[in-house]
């Protein structure tokens, strides 16, 4: 048997997060942290580092994120720091500690003129303020 993987949740109020909060125990992993935006700002990486502190994670799982996808236009700036910058700061805590990370982009890091699903490899084609902040997060 082996043993139980120890996971975090960040964005864990979020559709994406509560999802996961859900599934994970089920799925053989011990939840060990599940904090909010309020509790853990991804795009601050003191504060990344802080909510993993006492967990010692095996897998940190990015359900965090901008995800105003009109929004971003008039503040890109707000959408890069969550979408790029943030989860730069997670995988350096995840390397600190050792911990492998689990990260979500969207379906809008591609221009859609495909007429075929797109797979992992195909290249992307942002075409907005919020589809480049999660090309340069991804």
């Amino acid at each position: 048997m082996t043993a139980e993987r120890v996971a975090i949740v960040l964005g864990a109020r979020g559709t994406l997060g509560s999802a996961l909060v859900n599934l994970l125990p089920r799925a053989g992993f011990r939840l060990a942290a599940a904090p909010s935006h309020a509790e853990c700002d991804i795009r601050d990486a003191s504060s990344v580092r802080a909510a993993c502190a006492g967990v010692r994670p095996d897998v940190i799982f990015n359900a965090a994120a901008y995800t105003d996808v009109d929004r971003a236009e008039q503040e890109p700036e707000v959408a890069h720091a969550a979408n790029a910058l943030g989860p730069e700061n997670i995988g350096r805590v995840a390397v600190e500690l050792g911990a492998a990370v689990v990260h979500y982009s969207t379906d809008f890091v591609f221009d859609g003129e495909l007429e075929r699903p797109y797979v992992e490899t195909d290249p992307p084609s942002p075409q907005g303020a919020y589809a480049r902040t999660k090309v340069e997060g991804d």
